[in-house]
């Protein structure tokens, strides 16, 4: 303690003769300077700074001495309270030298707004060379308070150093840049937003925002572009139309739907032909460029008073297109008459096809004879038992479809017990009964068990389901 106190005396002896001096008689005030420069390198002292940084700082700075307060602090590598100190002195390009040379990022944060003021060019130079060691995110508030174009263009080039060379993806950073691009260089904006693609899932800046603020500053083609991609087609268009019809089409163009693109078509029709009511012929062209507009579409844009010579062009065409259209649906009428006369034909075929049985062919589920039981025969040559086919397919078969064959089995039984008691002579019973089988048998064997659609549907489905089971049985 007694120590201390002795330093932070002689200190104060020191500083007091060198300022006394520094008018009077120079090379006295250099010579202790030097005995000063050497008093306070001793370790003694040096371990006395490290406990009484801020007495020494603040002592120094009562004085005003910036010249030693400057060197002690570069000495223990104190960077920030050098870098105040030549702030505090006016002397920015040592406090950005300063700033350059250390690698504690939160003095850069600190200390750009004020250095970017004075400094923009270097100062952005700095921001730059730090690359992604820096958030830019960060900054964003320093740099908002600087408004002029000089350090606007340099606050414009550091954001695009983010976006473009460090891939930095946040939002603020690129509604910002947005911002500055609508406010000071218009012609950078569209190519911008366009380099962001078309897909609004993929862009890293608010679309809407960017919308407001190009709507605000009345930058049109970059507003048309925001309204396409927020799919705000009918303003897109019509704000389109104000300027450049050009555009107006090719916007008009992109919508998939055929009845949206159609609507924003009529839009720039009745443009046209409200611009061009003298020239029939010119506005008329419209037809040639969309082929979802018909004559009669446009008609009624057109006044009353217009000679029909001037549409007979037009509507001969349309009547063409027409007769166009009536033949190729008459002639798809047509193949579609032969097309069914062919199944019909295939189907009386099938019909009359029979296939013979012999007594050594076996059911293809079971291995058993197949004129034993009832049984199936497809047309690919699969043969199968009646029970075993319906064994195979019921679990395949959806709720409602296994309900509704279960219902027609009970009706049948319903109607061969009826059958039974009331003998032979009622045909209503016997056909109720062929129609219920026949019910029956296409939900059964409407496909091949093995070549059809119930087998594809089986093929992600394990062969063993018990694999305990089967390693136990194995053991």
């Amino acid at each position: 303690m007694q120590s201390t106190m002795l330093i932070v005396w002689m200190v104060e002896l020191y500083l007091v003769e060198i300022s006394r001096c520094a008018v009077d008689n120079p090379e006295r005030e250099r010579e202790l300077q030097k005995e000063f420069d050497a008093f306070m390198q001793t370790a003694i002292v040096i371990d006395c700074m490290k406990k009484n940084r801020a007495v020494i700082y603040d002592l120094m700075a009562s004085h005003g001495d910036s010249h030693n307060l400057t060197a002690l602090t570069t000495i223990h590598r104190d960077y920030e309270s050098v870098i105040q100190q030549y702030v505090n002195q006016g002397r920015f390009e040592d406090a950005l030298a300063v700033l350059r040379a250390q690698s504690r990022q939160e003095l850069v944060y600190k200390y750009a707004p004020v250095l970017m003021e004075e400094l923009p060019v270097e100062t952005i130079k700095l921001l730059i060379a730090q690359g992604k060691r820096l958030d830019p995110v960060k900054l964003i508030p320093a740099l908002l308070c600087l408004d002029s174009a000089k350090h606007v263009a340099e606050i414009v080039k550091y954001l695009e150093f983010c976006i473009h060379s460090t891939g930095c993806s946040d939002a603020a950073i690129h509604n910002y840049l947005i911002q500055l691009y609508s406010e000071h260089f218009r012609d950078k904006l569209l190519t911008f937003l366009e380099t962001q693609g078309k897909d609004i899932t993929m862009i890293s800046y608010d679309a809407h925002y960017a919308l407001r603020i190009c709507l605000n500053q009345k930058i049109q083609d970059a507003s048309v572009f925001l309204q396409c991609l927020l799919e705000q087609w009918v303003p897109a268009v019509e704000l389109a139309l104000s300027f450049d019809t050009a555009l107006a089409k090719l916007t008009a163009s992109q919508p998939t739907d055929q009845t949206l693109r159609k609507k924003l078509w009529l839009l720039i029709a009745e443009k046209e032909i409200r611009g061009k009511h003298e020239n029939v012929q010119e506005a008329l062209q419209i037809l040639k460029e969309c082929d979802l507009l018909r004559i009669e579409d446009l008609l009624p844009y057109f006044s009353d008073f217009q000679k029909i010579d001037h549409f007979k062009e037009a509507i001969c065409e349309s009547l063409k297109e027409y007769n166009v259209k009536i033949q190729e649906q008459r002639k798809d009428m047509e193949d579609s008459a032969k097309s069914a006369e062919r199944v019909r034909a295939e189907l009386q075929t099938f019909r009359n096809r029979s296939v013979t049985v012999g007594a050594q062919e076996q059911c293809a589920v079971c291995g058993v004879y197949l004129l034993l039981k009832p049984f199936f025969i497809f047309h690919c040559g699969h043969k199968f038992h009646g029970d075993c086919l319906e064994r195979q397919i019921v679990p395949q078969l959806d709720a409602e479809v296994v309900n509704h064959l279960m219902n027609l089995k009970q009706q049948l039984t319903v109607a061969q017990a009826a059958q039974n008691h009331s003998g032979d002579s009622m045909d209503v019973i016997t056909n109720n009964k062929e129609h219920l089988k026949a019910q029956i048998e296409d939900i059964l064997a409407s496909d091949c068990l093995y070549c059809g659609e119930v087998m594809i549907k089986t093929i992600d489905k394990t062969f063993i389901e018990n694999w305990e089971k089967v390693d136990s049985d194995w053991q």
